[in-house]
């Protein structure tokens, strides 16, 4: 799992480098923050990087990027086995609604996302993914109209009663 702490770097540097395609223009935005995945397959920790694009007053887009940071152990029977995401991510349309001065908006969301799991028990590995349909909503609160921070809740269809809730917790850079 930890070969994708690179490919968050090559995020990162993809975000700075369109920040100053769009510098100034107050529509482009940025968060890095940590993501908490809970299902029935257990509860585990991500770290999550996203770009987001705003070219109307209310509609936007953002892609995200995570991979795990945290696992968990499960025991089945009389075996235990650690699962954690791999890799995570998603597209999707936002629609936000500013609340004051700053730029500090409500917003819901709705799109696509893939998250792709590594099961291992002794030497025993196995890979799964829940992919469809997120949708949620959350908060910006910007204590300057560059600086923020962002609380947000995704729910996560996937096939055959699939789903999965996760909560994030962010820092917001607007440009």
């Amino acid at each position: 799992m930890r070969q994708f702490f690179p490919i968050l770097g090559g995020v990162a540097a993809t975000m700075l480098l369109a920040s100053a395609a769009h510098a100034g223009d107050g529509k482009s935005r940025a968060s890095f923050g940590y993501t908490h995945y809970d299902s029935t397959g257990g509860e585990l920790g991500m770290i999550t990087a996203r770009y987001g694009y705003q070219p109307y007053k209310y509609i936007g887009i953002e892609g995200e990027l995570s991979t795990g940071i945290v696992d968990e152990t499960v025991t089945v029977g009389t075996q235990t086995a650690d699962i954690g995401v791999d890799i995570a991510y998603g597209l999707y349309s936002t629609v936000q609604v500013p609340f004051d001065r700053l730029g500090s908006n409500v917003f819901v969301r709705a799109g696509y996302q893939e998250i792709h799991f590594d099961l291992e028990s002794g030497a025993t590995t196995a890979e799964g993914e829940l992919k469809g349909l997120g949708y949620g909503g959350g908060l910006n609160v910007m204590f300057t109209v560059h600086h923020g921070l962002r609380m947000e809740y995704t729910r996560v269809e996937g096939e055959d009663d699939e789903n999965a809730d996760t909560y994030s917790l962010s820092y917001v850079l607007r440009f």
